[in-house]
């Protein structure tokens, strides 16, 4: 006999959506979200994003999907995602991290959850970032998030210690460019330097080789940097091992 699963899926966007879509036509599902016009949109049919097969199915398949506000992230929100299902237990309902605050950090909670009391590793990192959201400003948040894009595939532990130190960096979001970097690098020590010395191929080359170095990176967010010019954090061997070989290389005299 087919069995059915009771299914809560965390977020709703392009990745949540489909498989929340998909798993609906068989088993009882539920996917979470914090923002309420997505969950209103849901419950109504209606597909949130732009996706032909993700509108046709709510509008046309008998789907066996609700959406709700209860994102499960600390204790006590996984045990209410946990009675919305109607589950006896947590055993009885899958949790699928697909979309979340940080999606570079997207992995790292799957690959938490699987191992052995990883639940309780992924509530310590959600209690930690809804403690800091609270103090944590727009730019704050937008540069946690550009350091752990930059120190390769930290997992929660190493994620909560960097959160602890962000005091210690900061983002520059108007350096896109490896030869804007150049230019921050040589207007510290030589302000009056012509502009269109920056315009060029070489500024280029020697920025990219400086940030090859690992005292910065370049991200989606900006530049990030220590204040006191020391390396940034490598979780991700194969990025640490480059960037020790090139701190052997050029340096600024």
């Amino acid at each position: 006999m087919k069995k059915d699963y009771k299914i809560a899926v965390a977020g709703t966007g392009y990745v949540g959506l489909s498989i929340a879509t998909l798993l609906s036509q068989h088993h009882h599902v539920t996917a979470v979200d914090i923002i309420p016009k997505k969950v209103e949109m849901i419950n109504n049919r209606k597909s949130p994003i732009q996706d032909d097969y993700i509108e046709k199915y709510l509008a046309e398949k008998d789907l066996d999907l609700t959406a709700t506000l209860d994102l499960p992230a600390v204790d006590d929100a996984i045990w209410n995602a946990v009675e919305t299902v109607d589950a006896a237990s947590m055993k009885e309902c899958a949790f699928h991290c697909v979309d979340c605050r940080i999606p570079s950090l997207r992995g790292s909670i799957n690959d938490a959850i699987e191992d052995e009391g990883g639940i309780e590793q992924v509530n310590v990192f959600a209690q930690m970032l809804s403690q800091r959201q609270r103090v944590w400003d727009t730019a704050s948040f937008t540069k946690y998030k550009a350091l752990l894009d930059a120190s390769g595939n930290p997992n929660l532990e190493q994620a909560i210690e960097l959160a602890k130190e962000l005091d210690q960096y900061e983002l520059r979001p108007e350096i896109a460019e490896p030869w804007d970097y150049t230019e921050v690098i040589l207007r510290e020590k030589y302000p009056d330097l012509p502009e269109d010395l920056f315009q060029t191929p070489q500024a280029a080359w020697i920025g990219q080789k400086w940030l090859e170095q690992g005292d910065a990176a370049i991200t989606d967010y900006g530049l990030i940097r220590r204040k006191d010019g020391g390396p940034l954090p490598c979780f991700r061997q194969e990025q640490a091992q480059q960037t020790q070989f090139q701190r052997g290389g050029m340096e600024m005299r």
